[in-house]
């Protein structure tokens, strides 16, 4: 009976561990970095890699050039500037659609994107412009539809002067950690076709 008891109270408080709350920092400027925090202490990544950090076997120049180069810049590289946000939003879209549901649950404390889109000339400046607003509102419509935003800054334009395009996007989000759980597999499974799919 003793052990019964034990059993329930372990239970029951798994049960109230997966209930707290934790806090989500998601930023993406060239490539993705995220942090968990819970009480506001930060429990992963629990390390920060050391951009100097030195490797046990010699690498190649070709080698250590590919590593340097970040997932942003190498859908740049295949696709061009627009192309690579076309693919990068079709991603977040997925996500999206999978998460469905339980984007109620979740608290958005702070979304924000800062988006220039520059080309060669005006011209094609005007068409990638057109061509990446279609993606892009549509994805940040949905979510406004779904889910609770507290603060949102979305400044997406054309730069017709500027030699090259910008990107980057944070969020805040508050959830618990029994959906941050559940998010977490969904969205990684479909992290991992988005960079098989581009050779990421």
């Amino acid at each position: 009976m003793i052990v019964l008891y034990i059993l329930a109270v372990l239970l029951l408080l798994i049960a109230l561990i997966l209930l707290l709350p934790v806090s989500v920092d998601l930023n993406y400027k060239e490539d993705f970095s995220f942090k968990v925090k819970f009480l506001n202490i930060k429990v992963f990544p629990l390390k920060e890699k050391k951009q100097n950090e030195k490797t046990d076997k010699p690498q190649s120049n070709a080698k250590k050039d590919n590593q340097l180069k970040t997932s942003f810049q190498k859908l740049k590289e295949k696709y061009g500037f627009s192309g690579a946000i076309k693919e990068i939003f079709a991603f977040l879209k997925e996500c999206l659609k999978h998460l469905g549901g339980f984007l109620k649950t979740v608290k958005f404390r702070k979304v924000k994107l800062n988006l220039v889109v520059a080309e060669s000339d005006a011209f094609k400046t005007a068409i990638k412009y057109g061509e990446v607003c279609a993606v892009v509102y549509p994805v940040l419509s949905y979510l406004e539809s779904k889910a609770n935003i507290k603060y949102k800054k979305i400044d997406v334009k054309s730069d017709f002067n500027a030699q090259k395009g910008e990107f980057d996007f944070s969020l805040t989000a508050k959830l618990q950690i029994i959906f941050l759980i559940i998010t977490a597999t969904k969205l990684y499974k479909e992290y991992k076709k988005f960079s098989v799919r581009n050779g990421l």
